[in-house]
């Protein structure tokens, strides 16, 4: 989860562009903004509000090395911006640096005390480490300075339980009276955070309702292009065929490092690499846009571009093995002696599938799935950082890439060779851990060892919606979770074709 844009803002406007990119910064057009700031800082490279507010930007498209480049630079200028000290940390937690990111934090609450974002963020690190007594304490802080800041709740409501005692409850419920003042990114966190208090006090279809009027200003919001997202799916499976994947076969970087875990947000993904990392010859990396970096370093983009199938098609046995190079050489410097495979969580690289195998033939993939329904209703609750998981504020919309994502996944089943990827069952993990564990251990060519029973127990940083679940041993709570009345559902079950 990221904090996101705070209650203060840094710097002055000094001319007309600057005040552009700032609009278009407010908007969510990063890439426009990012032009601007980078336009300026060629004239005025020492231009503190340029180089501070570009390394916003940057971190909110998750392009963390270039943000800590810029944050940095903007701190040369100003070494006591509590603001900027806290992004840098915010940086430093996403790239898996946690005492960094814990030392700039008290250093920004010290130059500025009364910073809710500082504490906001302090409270996010220390619940992804697992410091959930300092966590809750951190984030009452935050709380306590900035009543209004809507997106304080809802990080609330994820790291603490809500209770019917719980004396933040009446001021939360208060802020609807003022949500004519807010910003629509505000009344979305407000929407969000209403519906996880109810949830937890167990009024499941006044959270839902919440849940439905958050969805449809988010999606507003972020402007999801469904057509465009489910037809590069579909090209994706169209180019990358049997054919393709004959064509490739072991042209890729030969390493048995990784151990690629996908499938949809909310299947289960986080617990599968939770009971890998507990084996000692496990190093576990979390979610990370490695990957997707290296796909776009391949096409000379900053990102991966929305017309992938089409370049990936083309490509020769040359550039998928750089591929899976350019993917090694992020990956291993980090990686232990001792390590003989790293896990590498991101859902989305489903999509990838058939370009992580021909870029690293001896990879290892595991896809996860769980209760279609279950599935959905666990991510429609959900406030992702960022444009994250767009289709996932609408329930058809859900339904329909949901359906898509079956279908791709078929795919890369048909073609791949035996043997490159597993697929377990969240329900089937719950009933019988220690049958499923070993699956997983075994399909990552690992001798067995007990310890991956006892996942709740490894230390390391999880920073998914699910970094208190895996902290727990298993439990059966989250198989047939709560529903709300059938017609509220009624739009999911339709796409889905669920009964």
């Amino acid at each position: 989860m990221n904090v996101g844009i705070g209650t203060r803002q840094v710097g002055v406007t000094p001319g007309e562009a600057f005040k552009r990119a700032i609009a278009l910064q407010a908007e969510g057009n990063l890439l426009a903004a990012e032009k601007i700031y980078r336009a300026i800082l060629k004239q005025h490279p020492h231009h503190f509000p340029s180089l501070s507010n570009l390394g916003f930007v940057l971190l909110d498209q998750e392009r963390m090395e270039e943000a800590t480049r810029f944050l940095r630079r903007a701190l040369n200028q100003n070494p006591n911006s509590a603001v900027v000290h806290t992004r840098l940390a915010r940086a430093f937690q996403l790239l898996d640096r946690p005492q960094e990111a814990e030392d700039r934090l008290r250093r920004a609450i010290a130059l500025d005390p009364e910073l809710a974002e500082a504490h906001a963020t302090l409270g996010l690190g220390l619940a992804d480490l697992g410091r959930y007594d300092e966590a809750v304490a951190a984030l009452a802080r935050a709380i306590e300075l900035a009543p209004d800041w809507a997106r304080l709740y809802y990080f609330w409501g994820h790291i603490k339980q809500w209770s019917a005692e719980d004396p933040r409850l009446p001021a939360l419920k208060a802020l609807p009276q003022k949500c004519d003042r807010m910003p629509i990114s505000w009344q979305v966190d407000l929407k969000f955070a209403l519906a996880k208090a109810y949830a937890d006090l167990g009024d499941i279809d006044h959270s839902f309702r919440y849940q439905i009027e958050g969805g449809a200003l988010q999606r507003r919001l972020i402007g999801y292009d469904e057509a465009s997202v489910l037809r590069e799916l579909h090209e994706l499976c169209r180019a990358l065929d049997s054919g393709w994947m004959k064509r490739h076969a072991g042209v890729g970087n030969p390493s048995a490092l990784p151990v690629f875990i996908v499938g949809m947000p909310r299947s289960g993904t986080s617990l599968v690499e939770q009971i890998l990392a507990g084996h000692p010859k496990v190093q576990a990396f979390g979610e990370r846009l490695t990957f997707n970096q290296s796909l776009a370093e391949i096409c000379g983009t900053p990102t991966v571009p929305p017309a992938l199938a089409q370049r990936a098609a083309q490509w020769s046995d040359p550039q998928l093995r750089r591929l899976g190079s350019l993917y090694l050489d992020a990956t291993q410097p980090h990686v232990p002696m001792t390590a003989a495979r790293a896990t590498d969580k991101l859902p989305a690289n489903f999509q990838h599938v058939g370009l992580i195998h021909a870029a690293l033939p001896n990879a290892r993939i595991i896809h996860t799935r769980r209760d279609p329904v279950d599935t959905c209703l666990s991510l429609f609750s959900v406030l992702f950082s960022g444009p994250g998981q767009p289709y996932s504020y609408n329930l058809g919309d859900l339904g329909r890439y949901y359906r898509a994502h079956e279908k791709v996944m078929a795919h890369w089943r048909d073609i791949l060779p035996a043997g490159v990827m597993l697929e377990v069952r969240y329900e089937d993990v719950v009933d019988d851990l220690a049958r499923e564990a070993r699956r997983i251990v075994a399909h990552c060519g690992l001798e067995w060892d007990d310890a991956c029973l006892e996942f709740h127990k490894v230390e390391r940083t999880v920073r998914t919606m699910s970094h208190a679940q895996v902290r727990q041993p298993i439990y059966r709570r989250s198989v047939g979770r709560k529903r709300p009345r059938r017609d509220l559902l009624q739009p999911l079950l339709e796409t889905l074709g669920a009964e």
